[in-house]
């Protein structure tokens, strides 16, 4: 059965599960059917042979890009412990202090509402590293009643925003997050 253009349009952000199932079973298909195919020539075979190796380096690419939109961490343990889980690789691999503080995340949020405001925690401390050229950060996650508030501060060279800062991918990608979060940067 084809998969329609617009279902697949109106998926905005879908659980990677589902995601690698549906393309998984999708680059299967086209497997299959490449395996029906009768040659009758030696080329033919030769370019149905290269034809079924780029599917299955297509189905194992599409896995490890699903992997990475929602980290195992974050899938398995929550935010918290995802965070903890990044500023640890943070902290090991440059010189960069980071302490991390949280208030009131006593229980697991909305899956999507955790990859978002991860995706924000991680940009944000690449931005850090970056640019600031800092030694220390904090991040701090206070949840009160329905809000949650994420404050980073560093000790870095800072920066005005404008035009040229404004437009960055990073800070785009920051306000783009916050605002399908309904929050406020």
């Amino acid at each position: 059965m084809p998969i329609k253009q617009t279902t697949l349009s109106k998926l905005k952000l879908i659980d990677k599960g589902i995601l690698f199932m549906l393309l998984s079973a999708m680059l299967g298909a086209v497997n299959n059917q490449l395996s029906k195919l009768a040659s009758t020539n030696r080329a033919q075979e030769e370019n149905l042979k290269k034809t079924k190796q780029l599917l299955t380096k297509t189905a194992d690419e599409t896995r490890r890009i699903s992997h990475n939109m929602m980290p195992e961490e974050l899938v398995k343990f929550g935010l918290v412990n995802a965070v903890e889980n990044l500023i640890e690789n943070l902290v090991s691999d440059k010189k960069n202090n980071i302490d991390f503080v949280h208030f009131g995340i006593e229980e697991r949020l909305d899956s999507i509402k955790e990859l978002h405001l991860y995706r924000i925690i991680q940009e944000l401390f690449q931005n850090i590293q970056k640019h600031a050229k800092a030694s220390k950060s904090t991040l701090q996650l206070t949840k009160h009643h329905n809000e949650l508030n994420v404050l980073v501060e560093d000790n870095g060279k800072g920066f005005t925003l404008n035009e040229e800062t404004n437009s960055g991918a990073g800070l785009q990608n920051i306000r783009a997050r916050v605002q399908f979060l309904k929050g406020k940067v």
